[in-house]
């Protein structure tokens, strides 16, 4: 008895753990990663690559034709100060490992919804050799053509959660019909 109490106790302490928040890339569909940043529940779009070269019209079209991409039940939208704000406090080494920045250049520089004049949006650039690797610039221009800037793509994100799998839910309804049939057949059986 003593020896079983020990285990369980073991196993309790081994399986709490300290947790900390991190960003964690996730492949529910093949083919559509996305990072989950498990301190806000936010899903960020993975392939940044996907957004560069488009003008400001051109990403919103993109982003609104996501659905229910990466298996997230949609919501996916161009970030907002504060979401963006949110991924500045990881480190240089858990972005990079986190998204799929576009070759060739060392920085990467995304709108964010923020635009506090017409035609202009305010971008979150990520510098991965700086100091000070984030840092929010206002009023970048929308008029000028995606290939003036290849390097300027779009924070994508969503609070959305995962869409459950239909097997995970028929099997779910399976094993609830099996646990009613159970009860029922033994009602039967005392009567």
């Amino acid at each position: 008895m003593k020896r079983i109490l020990l285990f369980v106790v073991a196993a309790v302490l081994l399986l709490t753990g300290t947790a900390s928040a991190g960003l964690t890339v996730y492949e529910y569909v093949p083919g559509e990663k996305v990072t989950l940043d498990d301190a806000t529940g936010n899903y960020w779009y993975w392939n940044l690559n996907d957004f560069a070269f488009m003008t400001y019209g051109q990403q919103i079209a993109a982003i609104d034709d996501l659905g229910t991409y990466g298996h997230i039940a949609g919501g996916w939208h161009m970030a907002t100060r504060p979401e963006i704000t949110n991924l500045f406090s990881y480190t240089v080494l858990e972005t990079v490992n986190s998204f799929d920045f576009p070759p060739d250049h060392p920085d990467f520089i995304g709108r964010i919804e923020e635009s506090l004049q017409p035609d202009y949006h305010s971008t979150a650039v990520f510098y991965p050799q700086a100091y000070h690797p984030w840092t929010i610039v206002s009023l970048y221009p929308d008029y000028y053509g995606p290939y003036y800037f290849p390097n300027l793509g779009a924070w994508v994100t969503t609070a959305a959660p995962v869409v459950p799998a239909p097997p995970a839910v028929v099997l779910a309804t399976t094993g609830l019909l099996c646990l009613l049939g159970a009860k029922l057949r033994g009602r039967w059986r005392r009567r």
